[in-house]
């Protein structure tokens, strides 16, 4: 058994006929494990103690967040070849791609007040929301890279179309 764990915090919960559930987590932080109670019913039972998270070296910690920025914009580079095969071609954000980093393109298109962009809503109408930069906003893997007001624009489009 592992010395550090992982306090996971449920965001969705599906819960299948058969008894299963499918659970969608987001780690929240670290404990280390001081103590367990194998004789615990019917789950092991652990003791823990909180694990900061020391950001370390805040050049390391800038050129991490730069890392999962860049991944980001192959991320929605890798959305366009796939999206000719749906009879879409979104000149204008493969443009904007070309002329700022993924981040920024992300940024302007979530501003508060904009309308999604016509790509988004013909690709709603196709129930393909997975080839928007949206989705992606939202995925936790990004989360240290956009604001929780940047995250609430893209559910809300994701979850209303507007």
């Amino acid at each position: 058994m592992a010395g550090v764990g992982t306090y996971a915090e449920i965001r969705e919960a599906t819960r299948h006929r058969d008894g299963r559930w499918d659970l969608l987590v987001v780690g929240t932080g670290r404990f280390v494990l001081l103590e367990v109670d194998a004789a615990a019913e019917p789950y092991l039972v652990g003791e823990v103690e909180p694990l900061p998270d020391d950001v370390g070296d805040p050049a390391a910690a800038a050129r991490l967040v730069e890392r999962v920025g860049a991944r980001f914009v192959d991320y929605l580079r890798e959305l366009q070849p796939r999206e000719g095969e749906l009879g879409l071609c979104s000149t204008r954000f493969r443009q904007m791609l070309n002329e700022s980093d993924g981040w920024n393109v992300a940024k302007r298109l979530l501003s508060k007040g904009e309308p999604p962009s016509n790509t988004f809503t013909w690709l709603r109408k196709q129930g393909r929301l997975d080839l928007t930069m949206e989705f992606y906003v939202v995925d936790e893997k990004y989360r240290t890279i956009f604001t929780d007001d940047d995250r609430a624009v893209a559910r809300f489009r994701l979850d209303r179309g507007d």
